[in-house]
C-alpha cells in the first residue's frame, strides 16, 4: 500500500525516538549540556566584547559578531530538544513547537554558511587589495550585506517550513534526535522522495555553490601570502588565513562526509547517522567563538584588559608600608600528638578520603548507568499519606489552561503582549547587567545587589513566560511531569530569591543612612558578595521541600492546570488524596519566605524614616527620601498583592474568580522584573552618566573619509 492511501491526520504533539535505544543516556545528556554551555559561554562572551569596545566596530569583527549570533541561534534550536530528552526524559514535543525549531535550525545552518562565505569575502579583499579595503568594506556595507544573508536565509527555510506544515502526520515518531526537514519528512504519511528534492536543491547550494567559492578564496589567499618576501608578514598572514579556515572545515567537514559515504554506497545506520548530526550541530559552533578567541589578539587583549580592570577594584587596606606580607600558613592540627603517631594518623584520614570518595563516586556512577534507578523514590511515609488505589495510573503530562475565560480570538494578542513583556525585562536587565560588568566605578555593594535581583528577573521571567507565549501563540501548553516540576522548583526558587535579595538590598540601605561612617567597614564587596550568594543557596531550601513532597504524591485525575504556569497552588489541587497537611506546609513556608523579610524591611525602612527626619540638610534629607522611596515602590509592588492572593482562601468573604487570580500573580511576578531596570537606570546618578557617556560614545563611531593630503615645499 502507498503512503498516499492515507487519510489526512494531524498530529498535536511528536516523540523523539532516536536516543531510545543508547544504553547510558544521561551521560550522553551531560555531555550535550557541557558543550551547550560552552557555546553560549564563548559565544556570548565574544558579542559582549564586540559590542560593547569601539575600537572592534570593524568589518571583520562584525562578521565575528553576526557568525556568534548564528552559532547561539543554530545550537539553542537542536540542543534544547536533545537535553529535554536525555536528562528530562521528556521525549514529547508540540506540533508548532516541533516546526518552530525546525525553521531556526535550518535558517541557522544557511546564514551560517553565508556568514563564513562574507567571512571568506572580507578576508580576501583585506590581503589581495590592503590598500582599498578600507574603502571598499565598510561598516554600512558589512551591515547591509549581513542583512542581505539573513533575508535570504529567512525566504529559503520559509518554503520549506510550508511544505512540513502543509504534511499530513500519521505517524507522531520522530526516529531521529531532534526536529529537522528530514526527520518530519519521513514522519509524513506521503511518498517522501518528491519532498526531498528543495532539502537537495539546499545541499547542493550550500556545497556545490558555497563551499567550492569559500575554497578558491582561501587558496588564493594563501597564494598571495606565499608571494610575500617579508617572512614576519607572511607568518602573520598565513596565522590569520588559518585561523578562518578552521570553522570553515568544521563546518564543511561532516557534511562532505556524509555525502561521500552516501555516494560511495556506505550505508549508515539510525545511530551513525544521528552521531554524525550531533557532530554536525555542537562541533562547529564550538570550535568557532575559541578559535576567534584564542588567534585573534584584539579580542584576547580587550579580555584580559576587562580582567585586569576588576583587579584594579579591589579596596586595599591602610596598614603600614613596612609590613612584611605572609607567604604561606600552617595547619598545626592536634597539637598535643606525638610525633610517632603521625604516619597512623595520615594513614587513618587517608583511608576515610578514599572510602568516601570511591563510595559516592560509585553511588553516582550507578545511578548515571542503570536506567532503572532513574526514577522517583516512593518512601513508605509518602505511600502511607495518601490513601489511593496502588494500581492508578499516574499522569504524564500536564496542560498549562492560562486564563480559563479568554477567548480564542485574544489569544494571539495576549502571546504578542507577554512576547514583548518578557523581550523588553530580558535586555533590560542584561543591559543592568553589562554595565555593571564593563564599569569598574559601579563595583560597589549596592550595585552587586542591583545585579543579583537583575539576574534573578532574567531566571523567573525564562522560567515563566516562554511556556505561557506558546500556549496562546500555537496553543501549546503540554507540559511533562518532570517538567512541570521543574518550573514549578524555579518558580517558587526566583521568587524566594527576589525576597532574600530585597531584604538584604533594605539591610544596605539601612546599614548606609544609620551608620554612615561605619557603613564602608561593615559593607564591604566581599560582605556583599557573601550575602548574596548565601540568598541564592537558601532560596533552593524552601521551593526544594515542595518538589519533593510533590514527587511523592499520586497524580492519578485530571491534568489541566488553571494557571499561568505551574506551582504549589495549582498542583495541589491537582493531587488525589487529602491534600490539607500539604497546602498547609507550602502556605507555612510561602508566608515564612515572604513575610519575615518583609517584616525586616518595614523595620529598617523604619529607622531609616526616623533617621532622614532627624537630618538638617535639607538637601540631603530629599536625596535620601528619593533614594528610599525608589525601592519602597518595588517592594510595595512585590508584596502587598502576594497577600491578597496567598490569604484569599482564609477569608471566606475575599474571593477571587481563576481570571482575577491568575492576572494579580502575573502582574506582582512580571511588573517588578519589568521596571526594576529601568527605575535603577533612571533614579541611579552613576548608571545614568555611564550610559550618557556610552550614547556620546557612539556618536564617534562612523569612521572620517581619508583627507587628500598636500605637501607644500617652500
Amino acid at each position: 500500500m502507498s503512503f498516499e492511501n492515507f487519510s489526512r491526520q494531524n498530529v498535536a504533539e511528536f516523540t523523539i525516538t532516536g536516543f531510545d535505544h543508547l544504553p547510558h543516556q544521561k551521560v550522553l545528556g551531560c555531555l550535550i549540556l557541557l558543550c551547550y554551555f560552552c557555546v553560549l559561554l564563548s559565544s556570548g562572551t565574544n558579542i559582549c566584547i564586540i559590542v560593547t569596545d569601539r575600537r572592534l566596530h570593524r568589518p571583520m569583527y562584525l562578521l565575528i559578531c553576526n557568525l556568534a549570533v548564528v552559532d547561539i541561534m543554530f545550537t539553542t534550536s537542536a540542543s534544547t530538544t536533545m537535553i529535554s530528552v536525555l536528562l528530562v526524559e521528556d521525549r514529547r514535543i508540540s506540533y508548532y513547537s516541533c516546526i518552530s525549531r525546525m525553521y531556526i535550525y535550518h535558517l541557522g545552518d544557511i546564514t551560517g554558511c553565508l556568514a563564513l562565505s562574507l567571512m571568506a569575502l572580507d578576508r580576501t579583499i583585506a590581503i589581495s587589495q590592503p590598500l582599498r579595503y578600507a574603502s571598499i568594506l565598510t561598516n554600512p556595507r558589512i551591515f547591509i550585506l549581513i542583512i542581505l544573508s539573513w533575508l535570504i536565509g529567512i525566504g529559503c527555510i520559509a518554503k520549506v517550513a510550508t511544505v512540513a506544515d502543509n504534511l499530513p502526520y500519521c505517524q507522531p515518531i520522530i526516529k531521529y534526535v531532534f526536529c529537522d526537514y528530514p526527520s518530519l519528512i519521513r514522519a509524513a504519511c506521503v511518498n517522501p522522495e518528491p519532498y526531498f528534492v528543495i532539502a537537495i536543491i539546499l545541499g547542493l547550494w550550500l556545497l556545490v555553490g558555497q563551499f567550492p567559492c569559500i575554497l578558491l578564496s582561501y587558496m588564493k589567499l594563501i597564494y598571495t601570502v606565499l608571494r610575500l618576501p617579508n617572512n614576519e608578514n607572511r607568518h602573520q598572514l598565513f596565522s590569520t588565513v588559518v585561523s578562518h579556515l578552521i570553522p570553515v572545515v568544521a563546518y564543511y567537514a561532516p557534511k562532505l562526509v556524509s555525502v561521500l559515504l552516501t555516494r560511495l554506497g556506505v550505508k549508515l545506520n539510525l545511530t551513525e547517522r544521528n552521531a554524525l548530526l550531533i557532530i554536525s550541530t555542537l562541533l562547529p559552533s564550538l570550535i568557532n567563538p575559541t578559535v576567534y578567541f584564542l588567534r585573534t589578539k584584539e579580542i584576547r587583549s580587550r579580555l584580559l584588559q576587562i580582567l585586569q580592570k576588576k583587579q584594579c577594584c579591589i579596596i586595599m587596606f591602610q596598614v603600614d608600608e613596612n609590613y612584611m606580607c605572609v607567604s604561606e600558613f600552617v595547619a598545626v592540627g592536634f597539637p598535643s600528638l606525638q610525633p610517632e603517631y603521625f604516619h597512623l594518623v595520615a594513614w587513618l584520614f587517608f583511608f576515610l578520603y578514599v572510602t568516601t570518595l570511591v563510595g559516592n563516586f560509585l553511588l553516582v556512577l550507578v545511578f548515571a548507568l542503570e536506567r532503572s534507578l532513574q526514577k522517583s523514590m516512593h518512601i513508605t511515609m509518602g505511600v502511607r499519606m495518601f490513601q489511593v488505589d496502588e494500581n492508578y495510573t499516574r499522569v504524564s503530562e500536564f496542560v498549562i489552561v492560562g486564563f480559563p475565560s479568554l477567548q480564542p480570538e485574544y489569544f494571539h494578542l495576549v502571546a504578542w503582549f507577554f512576547f514583548f513583556l518578557y523581550l523588553t525585562t530580558v535586555v533590560g536587565n542584561f543591559l543592568l547587567v553589562v554595565v555593571f560588568a564593563l564599569e569598574c566605578s559601579l563595583q560597589k555593594p549596592m550595585y552587586i545587589i542591583m545585579v543579583s535581583l537583575a539576574l534573578a528577573d532574567i531566571g523567573f521571567a525564562t522560567v515563566a513566560l516562554p511556556k505561557l507565549i506558546a500556549r496562546y501563540w500555537w496553543n501549546d501548553g503540554a507540559l511533562g511531569f518532570h517538567t512541570c516540576l521543574f518550573q514549578e522548583q524555579m518558580i517558587h526558587y526566583f521568587g524566594s530569591l527576589s525576597s532574600l535579595i530585597l531584604m538584604t538590598m533594605a539591610l544596605d540601605r539601612y546599614l548606609a543612612i544609620c551608620f554612615p561612617l561605619r557603613y564602608p567597614v561593615w559593607m564591604t564587596n566581599r560582605t556583599m558578595t557573601g550575602l548574596t550568594l548565601f540568598c541564592w543557596v537558601v532560596a533552593h531550601i524552601f521551593a526544594g521541600i515542595s518538589t519533593v513532597n510533590f514527587t511523592m504524591m499520586p497524580f492519578c485525575g485530571p491534568n489541566k492546570i488553571v494557571h499561568a504556569f505551574c506551582d504549589t497552588m495549582s498542583l495541589t489541587s491537582l493531587v488525589c488524596g487529602d491534600t490539607t497537611r500539604q497546602f498547609s506546609e507550602a502556605f507555612a513556608g510561602a508566608m515564612f519566605v515572604l513575610y519575615v523579610p518583609l517584616s525586616f524591611i518595614i523595620f529598617s525602612y523604619i529607622c531609616i524614616i526616623i533617621m532622614v527626619l532627624r537630618m538638617a540638610s535639607r538637601q540631603g534629607r530629599a536625596k535620601t527620601f528619593s533614594t528610599c522611596a525608589t525601592q519602597g515602590c518595588i517592594i510595595s509592588i512585590y508584596y502587598i498583592p502576594r497577600f491578597f492572593v496567598y490569604s484569599t482562601p482564609y477569608f471566606p468573604n475575599l474571593k477571587m474568580t481563576p481570571d482575577k487570580r491568575i492576572a494579580t500573580t502575573l502582574f506582582y511576578s512580571l511588573l517588578p522584573p519589568l521596571i526594576n531596570p529601568f527605575i535603577y537606570c533612571l533614579r541611579t546618578k552613576e548608571i545614568k552618566q555611564i550610559l550618557k557617556h556610552w550614547v556620546q560614545r557612539r556618536r564617534d563611531i562612523t569612521p572620517l573619509k581619508p583627507a587628500l593630503v598636500a605637501t607644500v615645499t617652500k
